[in-house]
């Protein structure tokens, strides 16, 4: 054994083991008694790692809100918040570094940073979605030209300027391999909270770089695994073999022992309710046990704690409740040690040798390049726009969180300097800085669920088939739906219907589109078996009248709609019908949160549908329509106000006339003198009303009435005379083209304005009767033009 030879004799208890430097201090004080007694708090670990702690998160947050305005994602201000109590800028202060960040702290600090690693990335490998890692040729091809592109460049490069790079680094060629490892990946973990951040989950381009960098992830921690072994090799022959075998080893426990466990606790926990808490802590409590049989073996602490993490089902019962329960503590708490610690790491003052660092810098920004061009040429090669292939190659480009880990466990096996770290830590945040807006700025101006053509019921020839878009967001929805459905077909007025299954995004980080007709293994999802198995049985009833297309999209409300939409443009639908969320039979402050999102989502959808919208509000009533003379007849009552969305209405209650078991009552309102009539509207009214009388002249099951009113309080009265029929459904117009006079006074009695004045009246508990609701929209065309600025919200 080494004896251990001192370094300085100027550094008391500094000293070299083994070539490592090692540090030896006294023993901190135990008990703290107070400042009051003359105890300063940074004299203890615990109460030092609480001011580091409040210090970091109170710099970062302050970045974040100065660099909001840049589009900036948070990780870029919690790496500059790090450089910053660093000795780049505070740590330049003496008695700020050896107060506050003292280096008989740093070993602390770099435990609470492990840990807080392990966690993170074992929370963020929960939320993979691991079928996607081999599911399209595309991702693959894309993922591993890009690592190959580039990480031929750094070598290349590397080997050409190596006598210009300092010497330490230039000895082995390892070096350039862990640096060409470092640049050339692009790490799940990173584009996840960044992608989230600018709304791009749901995009195509969010999609491919996602399923892009599972498999550069899976792949890069295992070539990982093999580079260490190979680093091992220099000080024992037998050590790599002992080292893979360990490796192996600890997958067979995670895949032959916690994986099953994990499905068996999923077995245990019933449906609909929550994973029991002792489940929950021992899963915890084996990411640390993982943690530390990695280390023991000399692979990287947070390795087993990945794997575990990707051996976990994702979503729920069991990946969603580790998110819910675990994943702020994580982020807020565990994780801002990382960022310390690599801020205590990284010197600014450090580079100086400049004859050393511009071919070091050069070789990295070479790597950089390479990397996007190598991400850019093989989406081109499949076909991908252009601005697309750009936005994909600069979302591969983007370094975060994992990039430093690996950086970090680099430093420590002395492979980078403190000059070249810094570089590292530099080019990190300058990549990502850029990056970052740039991406905002190509997927921004994109023109999304533009068209020229109208896509209206109203517009579509008489006895051709209809195409609906219908959206469900549990079983609840799908009876009163299913009504409506059966009641809009006829032999003469076929539908096909594209059934769209709407599941939040709940502990998975990968949104979701299930195509349910496709015979494969993706198109089984199980929390839409159910629903699947309705709307078949649907279809099995209805004949040739009605067909039905399944789909589900498993996606982040706030950007679900796009998933929504892009079914609608690309089936060509005529009509798009999305249930109404009623807040007011929502007690929980949870719900209450899920139904303003689901609120949002609407209008949303109601702002960029590329046809026209129904919102259909259930209010309880099952009176399933059928052909059968045993079955009571389906009552519909349509309130023509006038305008387009009143056409709409109209042209989708004639459809329904034409079934035999729907009867339909058309109310069309008035203002007395026909004040404020627009007479384009009103003529084009009078056509449709005439056509619509012509049509149905002989039908026995339809009923025409006019009101003329003077005010919106006449109105009001009027509709609720009518409420007393006691009707199954209500249709009405939304709003465009109503004449203000049938509205005046009601405008601030309003609480839901998607539903438009008169279908947030009939959605009301206060009208009284269990009558269901459709609010329609007719398409409203845009032009190019109006989308120059247009920006995800």
């Amino acid at each position: 054994m080494d004896l251990p030879t001192p370094v300085s004799p100027t550094t008391p208890g500094e000293m070299l083991i083994n070539g490592y430097r090692h540090v030896c201090r006294p023993a901190g004080k135990s008990f703290h008694k107070g400042i009051f007694y003359g105890d300063s708090p940074f004299d203890y670990s615990y109460s030092r790692v609480l001011c580091e702690l409040s210090l970091l998160i109170v710099i970062t947050r302050t970045i974040q809100l100065i660099l909001k305005p840049l589009k900036q994602p948070r990780v870029v201000s919690e790496i500059i918040g790090g450089i910053i109590i660093g000795p780049s800028v505070m740590g330049r202060n003496k008695t700020f570094a050896t107060t506050v960040f003292p280096e008989k702290g740093v070993p602390i600090l770099e435990t609470l940073m492990v840990v807080g690693m392990m966690y993170f990335l074992f929370i963020t490998a929960v939320k993979m979605d691991t079928s996607m890692i081999w599911a399209e040729k595309k991702s693959v091809v894309i993922s591993l030209y890009g690592v190959f592109l580039s990480s031929v460049t750094i070598m290349a490069i590397g080997l050409l300027l190596r006598n210009k790079l300092d010497k330490s680094y230039a000895s082995s060629i390892k070096n350039l391999g862990a640096l060409a490892a470092s640049v050339s990946m692009t790490a799940f973990p990173v584009l996840h909270p960044i992608l989230s951040e600018l709304k791009l989950l749901n995009s195509d381009v969010g999609r491919l770089a996602m399923s892009t960098a599972m498999i550069g992830d899976v792949a890069g921690y295992h070539a990982l695994i093999i580079f260490d072994a190979i680093r091992h090799d220099h000080i024992m022959s037998m050590t790599t073999l002992w080292y893979l075998l360990s490796v192996f080893g600890l997958m067979a426990l995670i895949g032959c022992v916690l994986r099953p466990a994990a499905l068996w606790i999923i077995r245990q926990t019933p449906e609909s309710k929550q994973v029991d808490e002792f489940y929950i802590n021992c899963i915890l409590l084996a990411v640390l046990v993982l943690g530390f049989l990695s280390d023991m073996i000399g692979a990287p602490a947070v390795y087993g704690a990945m794997m575990f993490g990707l051996a976990i089902p994702d979503g729920p019962p069991l990946g969603s409740a580790l998110v819910d329960r675990s994943e702020a503590v994580i982020m807020e708490l565990l994780l801002p040690f990382m960022y310390a610690f690599i801020g205590v790491n990284t010197d600014i003052f450090s580079l100086t040798d400049w004859s050393t660092l511009r071919p070091f810098i050069l070789i990295v920004v070479l790597g950089y390049f390479a990397k996007f061009l190598g991400t850019v040429l093989p989406s081109l090669y499949f076909d991908t726009p252009i601005r697309d292939a750009i936005s994909l190659g600069l979302t591969m480009s983007l370094r975060g969180q994992a990039e430093l880990s690996t950086i970090r466990h680099w430093l420590n096996w002395k492979m980078v300097n403190t000059p070249y770290f810094t570089v590292m830590m530099l080019a990190t945040v300058f990549v990502t800085a850029v990056a970052t807006p740039l991406l905002k700025v190509l997927q921004k101006s994109a023109k999304p669920y533009i068209i020229s053509k109208r896509r209206t019921v109203q517009h579509r020839q008489s006895n051709t088939e209809v195409r609906i878009v219908a959206c469900v967001h549990n079983e609840g929805n799908v009876p009163a739906l299913i009504n409506l459905l059966e009641a809009s077909h006829s032999k003469e007025n076929p539908i096909s219907v594209y059934a769209l299954h709407l599941v939040e995004l709940i502990g998975r980080a990968s949104p979701m589109f299930i195509a349910h007709d496709k015979r494969n293994r993706c198109s089984r999802y199980a929390p839409s078996n159910a629903i699947v198995s309705a709307f078949k049985i649907y279809e099995r009833t209805s004949g040739d009248h009605g067909t039905i297309h399944m789909y589900t999209t498993v996606s982040p409300y706030e950007t679900m709609y796009q998933d929504i939409c892009r079914l609608a443009l690309e089936t060509k639908a005529s009509l798009l019908l999305v249930p109404f969320h009623n807040g007011q039979k929502v007690a929980s402050r949870q719900l209450q949160s899920a139904y303003h999102v689901v609120r949002m989502m609407n209008s949303r959808i109601l702002t960029r549908a590329p046809c026209s919208v129904g919102i259909f509000v259930d209010r309880g009533r099952s009176n399933l329509v059928s052909s059968s003379s045993n079955r009571k007849l389906y009552r519909v009552a349509i309130l023509f106000m006038g305008g387009a969305d009143s056409r709409e209405a109209l042209a989708y209650a004639s459809r329904m006339a034409g079934k035999l078991t729907v009867t339909l009552s058309v109310a069309r309102f008035f203002a007395i003198d026909n004040m404020v009539d627009d007479k384009m509207d009103r003529k084009l009214d009078d056509e449709v009303v005439a056509k619509f009388k012509g049509k149905h002249l002989l039908n026995i099951h339809v009923g025409y009435r006019e009101w003329v009113v003077t005010d919106g309080e006449e109105t009001i009265s009027a509709i609720r005379a009518m409420n007393d029929e006691k009707y199954d459904l209500w249709i009405v117009g939304k709003h465009q083209g109503i004449n203000p006079t049938l509205l005046e006074g009601l405008v601030e009695w309003s609480e839901n304005l998607e539903l438009g004045i008169i279908g947030d009246l009939l959605s009301s508990p206060d009208f009284g009767g269990k009558a269901s609701v459709l609010i329609v929209q007719q398409q409203v065309l845009r032009s190019t033009s109006m989308f120059k600025g247009f920006e995800t919200p």
